[in-house]
């Protein structure tokens, strides 16, 4: 169980670094919370996920 968590996490990571700080630009600390805050609601609610048959986490839920 272990192992997935860490595999999860790493995914995780690399889609951040793509998705989000390789696409925005942060002057300064309050302007990265804002823009922070909008991508973590987006990927946890709205992002299709191609592993689950293109589903949102809101349709997977429901």
């Amino acid at each position: 169980m272990v192992f997935l968590f860490k595999i999860l996490q790493k995914k995780y990571k690399n889609l951040i670094e793509v998705e989000f700080y390789e696409l925005e630009r942060f002057n300064s600390s309050s302007a990265l919370l804002p823009k922070a805050h909008t991508y973590i609601l987006w990927f946890n609610a709205i992002r299709k996920n191609s592993y689950k048959e293109n589903k949102t986490p809101w349709e997977i839920i429901k």
